[in-house]
């Protein structure tokens, strides 16, 4: 399992959603045809439709389940990369990061260390914790991201797990067109934000 083949997993389940939706619909627009023309009962429409939605509504789940574990893995894959890429701290850099905790530091001087420690992740780690915990320093003008690479891909898989919420719980199999013709929409709209989510990230 990658990251590029997690996102079209992903994408696969928005895309599958979506059709499960539309055979549904146009099952029961068929359905209430042939009922009025009696070439077909209540029972058997009722038991049909409902089979397919159990079937529908099962497969949901499991998917999603199945995307939740994968995606669980791949972030930790991915953070023990960004550790394992990094350079270890010495003894005389945890000595220097305790000894600037303790200090005021101008914007400046914070530059200054992030850049030193930026192939660092455990000093990168403790310089944020520092400018949190500094009312003046939260106010960095400086693009913290470029730093702090956790935080990237703790947003990149933010973004993933919505999408997975939104496919699973927000599409539902229930034969309202206008439902369906909403959601193709923000399903299109969605998939598009998981590519860039991804270059974006695999470029960073």
């Amino acid at each position: 399992m990658t990251l590029t083949t997690l996102k079209d997993d992903i994408k696969a389940f928005g895309k599958k959603k979506i059709e499960l939706m539309n055979t549904y619909a146009s099952m029961k627009e068929d359905f209430q045809k042939k009922l009025s023309e009696g070439m077909i009962g209540q029972k058997w429409a009722d038991q049909e439709l409902q089979k397919y939605k159990n079937e529908a509504d099962a497969f949901s789940r499991n998917t999603s389940q199945s995307l939740y574990n994968q995606l669980e893995v791949e972030k930790k894959n991915e953070l023990a990369k960004y550790e394992s890429k990094g350079e270890s701290v010495t003894a005389d850099d945890v000595a220097e990061l305790s000894l600037l905790s303790t200090m005021k530091l101008s914007n400046q001087e914070m530059i200054s260390y992030l850049e030193r420690y930026k192939n660092k992740p455990l000093a990168i780690r403790k310089l944020l914790e520092i400018i949190n915990n500094n009312a003046e320093l939260a106010f960095i003008d400086i693009d913290i991201d470029k730093f702090d690479h956790k935080q990237k891909i703790d947003d990149l898989f933010h973004i993933l797990t919505r999408r997975i919420d939104y496919f699973g719980d927000g599409l539902s199999v229930n034969g309202d067109k206008i439902d369906l013709a909403i959601h193709k929409t923000i399903v299109e709209n969605s998939l598009e934000s998981i590519n860039m989510a991804v270059q974006k990230y695999l470029m960073s």
